[in-house]
């Protein structure tokens, strides 16, 4: 393949370009939970593009404040709530505060890597009630209020294709969005009598800025693997993670509670690196839940920017794309050797999962429900014609021997 150039999928619209016509959703309200950073934000910011007013929930209060002021700069009103979704009480609380939104965007989650035989109960629970429980709360809460006024909603789960295959070293995370697929396709039938909506979406590959450190250096180390010599990916011999860029590692847990990801994760890598948009991070730097958290090792709402660039400024997800460049940028070198792992050989943008969430949500999709659309590039269909020898899970995170 390398002697022969092969073209991929093609590159996406330009920042900026809409899937559906100026005006689809004026005089809505749309909530994201997550909204505050990554592909939550680029979400959000898919929704306001196309004139909805935005709630964006997020568990700190200072992911909220940059993201309001950048969703902003679209035209739109932007509201914000600092929320833990797995508390009952403080889910009513927002909802009470604001108007009835139209649709929801359930995207924040939690996961982190581990061997299942190395994962406390309070990891496993950290995981499951924020991915699982969280999004049951949320959703719930949506759906009473609509039945209730007797209006028709939009429900949207971000998922992962590892619901359907398994995860390996992401045992939690797998049964949580498990059971958001499942609720998914129950609640569709439950709630499409009463005009509501319920579908899934599932991300592949997407570079932003919001990533941690540990997801850079995930990615920056897949590219090194590749590439030992680093040639093509903007370092030196041995590190890939100047190719990566800057980030944020925030770590503020110590036992798992706080394993919290708004959706800024959205990353994989392949071989021990996870292959499945949702998270990514190495399994030393998780330590049974504690200081573990988002989709690396510290909560992955942390993060200061969203790398799909409300300006314009920081598109990625072209060949030759990244979070930091726009397509054809200056890292683009790290991208293009990512997305070689891709069916489309090319990694997602996240406006490419805005447009899909603005079109389940949108009344040209009202015969869709009870559904989950991948945006991956076939990377989750990916099968080799020979196995790959196996490495055991624990090795691929680094654990070493078990010892009990």
């Amino acid at each position: 393949m390398d002697d022969i150039a092969l073209p991929g999928l093609p590159v996406p619209p330009p920042m900026g370009a809409s899937a559906l016509p100026a005006g689809t959703y004026d005089g809505s309200l749309v909530l994201v939970t997550g909204g505050g950073t990554g592909l939550g934000k680029a979400i959000a910011a898919e929704f306001a593009r196309l004139g909805a007013d935005l709630l964006i929930v997020s568990r700190r209060e200072r992911h909220l404040a940059p993201a309001r002021a950048e969703l902003a700069k679209l035209g739109t009103r932007v509201s914000s709530a600092v929320c833990d979704i797995r508390d009952p009480e403080r889910v009513s609380q927002v909802f009470d505060a604001h108007a009835l939104p139209d649709v929801l965007v359930n995207n924040a989650a939690a996961n982190f890597p581990v061997a299942t035989e190395d994962m406390s109960p309070n990891a496993w629970q950290a995981v499951v009630d924020i991915t699982l429980t969280g999004t049951f709360l949320m959703t719930r809460e949506f759906g009473r209020r609509h039945l209730a006024a007797g209006t028709p909603g939009s429900v949207i789960d971000v998922g992962a294709s590892y619901a359907w295959t398994g995860g390996p070293g992401f045992a939690h995370s797998a049964a949580a969005k498990a059971g958001v697929e499942s609720l998914v396709r129950t609640l569709a039938v439950e709630w499409g009598p009463y005009g509501i909506q319920v579908n899934g979406l599932v991300p592949g590959l997407m570079l932003h800025e919001d990533m941690t450190d540990d997801i850079r250096g995930n990615l920056a180390r897949a590219v090194t693997d590749a590439n030992p010599a680093g040639a093509g990916t903007g370092s030196g011999p041995g590190d890939g993670r100047a190719a990566i860029g800057g980030g944020r590692r925030d770590r503020d847990s110590t036992d798992g509670r706080h394993a919290e990801n708004d959706g800024s994760g959205g990353v994989g890598g392949s071989g021990r690196h996870a292959e499945n948009g949702e998270s990514g991070g190495v399994g030393r730097h998780a330590e049974n839940g504690r200081g573990g958290g988002g989709a690396g090792n510290g909560p992955a709402d942390g993060g200061a920017r969203d790398g799909d660039g409300l300006d314009g400024q920081h598109a990625g997800g072209g060949r030759g794309g990244h979070d930091g460049g726009g397509e054809g940028g200056r890292r683009g070198g790290t991208a293009d050797a990512l997305g070689r792992r891709q069916p489309a050989l090319r990694v997602g943008a996240p406006r490419e999962l805005g447009w899909a969430a603005t079109f389940l949500a949108s009344p040209y999709a009202r015969f869709i429900t009870g559904h989950t659309l991948v945006v991956d590039g076939a990377n989750w269909q990916r099968r080799d014609l020979v196995a790959p020898p196996v490495t055991p899970v624990r090795d691929q995170l680094g654990g070493g021997p078990f010892t009990g």
